[in-house]
């Protein structure tokens, strides 16, 4: 359960909530490092799918049953949701909330599975295949939030 990444969140929590100021050099440290961690994501993502069946991933009816619920269904339940708040809540935060929702699976989660004693294999051949319809599905979210929430 406290895994470096249960950690490492608690710890940052902490620093945040707590308003603690960090040294100089740890600040820069973690504003470099955090400036590496989409290119990271990307490697790791490479990695897990340089593993796979793609052929597999592709013919499995499961991973497009949740990874339509994850880029269509949620993001189109949250937008109805928002809807009763246009003119209330600015289109900048609407459009942000929208993007996190429509975003691909996390590309920790096959490590997780992994560690968990769980299908490590399917995690990320769900991640692959979130990544790869989220090319789709991600600018038509904005573009339909853009129509309802921006005119």
């Amino acid at each position: 359960v406290f895994g470096p990444v249960t950690i490492s969140l608690l710890l940052g929590l902490a620093v945040c909530l707590l308003r603690i100021p960090l040294p100089g050099i740890i600040n820069t440290g973690l504003n470099d490092f955090r400036g590496i961690l989409t290119p990271l994501a990307m490697l790791i993502i490479g990695a897990q799918l340089a593993e796979q069946d793609l052929l597999h991933i592709c013919r499995e009816k499961l991973f497009y049953k949740v990874a339509g619920v994850k880029l269509v269904v949620w993001p189109a339940i949250l937008l109805l949701c928002f809807l009763p708040l246009r003119g209330v809540v600015s289109l900048a935060a609407v459009g942000a909330i929208m993007i996190c929702k429509g975003t691909p699976q996390a590309a920790i989660l096959g490590v997780l599975a992994k560690q968990h004693g769980l299908d490590g294999e399917k995690a990320a051949g769900l991640l692959g295949l979130t990544t790869v319809l989220s090319v789709v599905t991600l600018p038509v979210i904005t573009g339909v939030t853009l129509v309802v929430f921006g005119g």
